[in-house]
């Protein structure tokens, strides 16, 4: 079983995910990317702490128009998802509404 270096007592696929809603979240990215086991198969997620949480959440990202601003944001951080903050909603209530970046 693997674990993170976060919680030595929390494995990977037990750490809750994060939902996005369609109001602003601060985020700030403390992994680099792995894979969860979900309904729908294997999910690329990152690791995340999120304001006013204490506990970090796990941010799946395989969405295209979260991955496209994701990578780009990657790309400038010298290809490390590590370290990345960024503020992040929902553009509607919708559950297929793209993802928002500021």
């Amino acid at each position: 079983m693997s674990y993170f270096e976060v919680s030595k007592n929390t494995p990977i696929d037990h750490i809750v995910a994060f939902r996005v809603t369609n109001k602003w979240a601060s985020i700030e990215v403390i992994s680099e990317e792995y894979v969860v086991l979900t309904n729908f198969g294997y999910v690329p997620t990152l690791l995340v702490k999120v304001e006013n949480k204490e506990i970090p959440r796990a941010l799946h990202i395989g969405a295209k128009s979260m991955a496209v601003q994701l990578d780009e944001m990657r790309k400038d951080n010298g290809f490390k998802f590590t370290g990345l903050k960024f503020d992040l909603r929902k553009a509607s209530e919708d559950r297929r509404s793209p993802y928002e970046f500021k």
